[in-house]
């Protein structure tokens, strides 16, 4: 369902957009635009959630960006209070990322390969990965580790650690433990992830992370602080600072399922009230959802006038352009055509990663 953002941005069209601008590399000030929008509409351990799954999709492989800074940076952030003022620690493990180089490798294995559940041996399961980690046939491996991870939710990780066997210097046998990292629960691209990053590869030589520049911290904070202390009408054209990118139609958007223009121009809030930072406000004034008529219903006039007082953005008044920074038609494309577009000419990092992938959508 189509949920509308602080800024009224489609929700899973901010998720993409993020991922896209650490991909180009090219506007941290985007990926911090973004990053809040996630943030401040309430979507908090979602975002975190996000921020990890790209880490291992695409960074976890060549650990180019940092595990260790990554993880600590969530349990500073765990820590504190003021959640406001914690979003810096967001911030630093975007700076990581975005000045690191991102390899598709484990997104195209993870994302892009379909892998059904089916009645396996856990034995037998254990010797097709064992057998496809050898040979780096990775297709096969993303298949029957899938596989195990849905089938054998206890075994699996013994069935990885056995997999990760190495000789010591001294002559003793000893297994690679998996660090499970309790903070992302996605078990099976975890393990995916830790197969794939193998002494086998050739590792690159990881570059010293620029330190965050003043200025980008400044405009975070006027994101994170922001206050409709002004009148409500005007704050899409001051605040939307971005349009989505082209590239968002690569993925499954919410926004196929709908008339997006109609949802934005007569039915905004009730798509908001999908979100955190919109529905605290409408309850504020003990607004009601009309799912029949996607309508918000207060309890009387004067609740009613005085919830648009403080929070009408007055969709009809607002100028085509902000308008369409996020409600544009898209070009129709794929997922793989961002991939192409991304990292053209850069070779991946995994052997035998059957490049021949469909012309898909996937949902982020």
């Amino acid at each position: 369902m189509v949920t509308f953002t602080r800024f009224l941005y489609c929700y899973d069209e901010v998720k993409v957009n993020l991922l896209i601008e650490l991909l180009w590399r090219k506007d941290f000030y985007k990926v911090i635009f973004w990053a809040t929008e996630i943030f401040c509409s309430g979507f908090r351990e979602e975002l975190w959630k996000q921020i990890w799954r790209m880490y291992y999709e695409f960074y976890a492989l060549t650990n180019s960006a940092s595990f260790i800074k990554i993880k600590n940076c969530q349990k500073k952030y765990n820590a504190m209070k003021d959640k406001n003022k914690a979003f810096v620690m967001v911030l630093k493990v975007l700076n990581e990322m975005f000045h690191s180089e991102p390899t598709p490798d484990l997104f195209i294995a993870h994302s892009m390969y379909k892998n059904p559940t089916m009645n396996v041996m856990y034995k037998l399961l254990c010797k097709k990965i064992k057998n496809h980690y050898d040979t780096m046939n990775i297709k096969a491996l993303s298949r029957n580790l899938y596989i195990c991870v849905k089938k054998y939710p206890d075994k699996v990780v013994g069935c990885i650690e056995d997999i990760k066997i190495r000789n010591e210097e001294n002559g003793k046998i000893k297994k690679e433990k998996v660090n499970i990292n309790d903070y992302y629960d996605n078990m099976y691209l975890k393990l995916l992830a830790f197969l794939c990053s193998s002494a086998k590869l050739k590792k690159k030589e990881k570059k010293k992370t620029p330190k965050l520049k003043s200025r980008y911290s400044k405009y975070m904070l006027e994101l994170v602080y922001f206050q409709m202390d002004e009148s409500p009408d005007k704050v899409l054209k001051k605040w939307r600072k971005f349009e989505i990118s082209d590239y968002t139609a690569a993925f499954k958007l919410e926004r196929s399922t709908v008339d997006l223009n109609k949802c934005f121009r007569y039915n905004w809030l009730y798509f908001a009230s999908n979100s955190p930072f919109w529905r605290e406000k409408i309850e504020e004034y003990n607004g009601t959802i009309n799912k029949l008529e996607k309508t918000i219903e207060f309890p009387n006039d004067d609740l009613h006038e005085d919830f648009y007082d403080a929070y009408n953005y007055d969709i009809d008044e607002i100028d085509l352009e902000t308008q369409q920074k996020s409600t544009k038609q898209l070009i129709d494309l794929n997922t793989s055509d961002l991939l192409v577009d991304v990292f053209d000419g850069k070779e991946l990092s995994l052997p035998k990663l059957n490049k021949k992938i469909e012309n898909i959508k996937i949902k982020y």
